[in-house]
């Protein structure tokens, strides 16, 4: 019997003349056209493998350290989120030892202000793809990435799009419980609930945002400090207006946020469990709650 393999990718360019080209110091309509293949090519099948091979993820980060700017730099961001698709290990990798992370952090702090919204997306959006590895959150969270991502949130709060895109490494660096500290002391918590109370509505962002404030509150002083910034009426708010079998999961994370700070002022104590305690002498034919033994401890007490 023949063996059925796949056909090797013949791709129709001179990948790594294009990827030289793209860092050389030419001049830009020859860089961008150059770029616009290499993004065409990461779009075929077998595409991205040519292009992994030939060094076009260095080429980006070599781009993007350069301090590039306007089309050829979204353009080489939409190279960079392909490729991240195809191996998202190769590039995670590649950027933290290289500085590709403080790089993108680099370029969102430099294009904070910019009116270009499409620019700093984009650039938000590659730093959520290569967050997304707890190696390079940590990172991240020590380049003073908590910072910059709270500056984007607290500049851009009507815009929902930049507002995702900023949300996604802040729930990577909240997972590891010492960043989420870090994302307290930075002023996190009063930005998050900046983002609850103008997006009401809008479940794509409360997600990403009560995401974080859970692992927030899993830190019993965090939580603590979280009910001084009039959260529990906010996150009351916000489960009052997604209380429906089709946003459960909402409901769920609201809950364990109101349930966390409560739990935090109010902590089970050995007192409580005493006065719940079980007691056969009052209750008539034995075993059972003593309820009249709880009634005379709680003056008061009803039903």
């Amino acid at each position: 019997k023949r063996k059925c393999s796949m056909p090797k990718y013949e791709p129709k360019a001179d990948l790594p003349a294009l990827v030289a080209t793209l860092q050389s110091p030419a001049d830009s309509e020859t860089r961008l056209s150059a770029c616009e293949t290499l993004l065409a090519t990461s779009r075929e099948a077998g595409g991205c493998s040519a292009l992994c091979a030939a060094g076009a993820v260095q080429a980006v980060l070599h781009m993007l350290k350069a301090l590039e700017a306007g089309a050829l730099l979204k353009l080489s961001l939409q190279l960079l989120s392909n490729l991240s698709r195809f191996d998202a290990k190769l590039v995670s990798v590649v950027w933290r030892v290289q500085g590709g992370v403080s790089a993108l952090l680099e370029a969102v702090r430099t294009h904070l202000q910019s009116s270009d919204s499409a620019l700093l997306e984009a650039l938000l959006g590659s730093l959520a793809e290569v967050t997304a590895s707890p190696l390079n959150a940590q990172l991240l969270a020590k380049e003073n990435g908590v910072a910059v991502l709270l500056a984007v949130v607290l500049t851009h709060l009507k815009s929902g799009p930049l507002l995702l895109q900023a949300l996604q490494p802040l729930v990577a660096i909240s997972r590891a419980p010492r960043h989420a500290m870090l994302l307290v002391k930075e002023g996190g918590v009063p930005a998050l609930l900046a983002v609850l109370l103008a997006h009401l509505r809008s479940p794509e962002l409360l997600r990403p945002a009560l995401t974080v404030l859970r692992n927030v509150v899993l830190d019993t002083d965090a939580a603590m400090r979280l009910s001084g910034h009039s959260a529990t009426r906010i996150v009351h708010a916000t489960l009052q207006a997604h209380c429906s079998a089709e946003e459960l999961d909402i409901v769920r994370l609201a809950s364990t946020v109101l349930w966390r700070m409560h739990h935090a002022h109010h902590p089970p104590t050995a007192k409580l469990h005493a006065r719940l305690r079980f007691d056969d002498s009052k209750v008539s034919g034995g075993g059972g709650l003593g309820i009249a033994a709880v009634h005379r401890r709680w003056p008061g007490g009803g039903g």
